[in-house]
């Protein structure tokens, strides 16, 4: 995965960054750790900008969690159906509804920095209809927040072999 994923980054750039990151924002298995891990060697090599990797990726954050709140909100019961045949997802849904039940549209801010439950938390959100216009200013927050600290670390403590 890590070869297809620099392969994509090395061709499309900031626009691979964002969409690699909206896939990230949705049920898909694609861990934002490869792909903004992939990205802080770009920068490293002055092919990518620091910044262009933090907004395109927190575009992209934003774009995947905004598809995922809608089919939350059209389709939830079926896909809540659907997961439950899958332990493992249904387990980080459950978590995530949770999350938003006790702490409201805080919770996908927090949900935001939760592995397991970063990319899951939009589905719920659409399915107990909490405000559009707050959902997206605090999943901005907090995918921009998640983004920054991540490629900084990367960028800042991992070498290029």
């Amino acid at each position: 995965m890590n070869q297809i994923v620099e392969s994509f980054i090395s061709q499309y750039g900031y626009f691979s960054v964002f969409i690699l990151m909206a896939i990230e924002s949705t049920i898909f298995p694609l861990p934002s750790e490869i792909v903004l891990g992939i990205a802080s060697i770009f920068i490293k090599k002055n092919i990518l900008n620091f910044w262009g990797v933090v907004f395109s990726a927190t575009l992209g954050s934003l774009f995947g969690s905004i598809f995922s709140y809608f089919i939350g909100y059209l389709i939830y019961n079926v896909l809540n159906k659907f997961f439950s045949k899958f332990s493992f997802i249904d387990l980080k849904i459950q978590k995530s509804e949770k999350i938003l039940n006790k702490y409201g549209i805080l919770g996908v801010f927090l949900g935001r920095f939760l592995p397991g439950v970063r990319h899951l938390i939009s589905y719920p959100a659409g399915f107990l209809r909490l405000n559009f216009v707050l959902f997206c200013v605090f999943t901005l927050l907090g995918s921009f927040l998640w983004c920054l600290c991540l490629t900084y670390l990367f960028f800042k403590f991992f070498t290029i072999i």
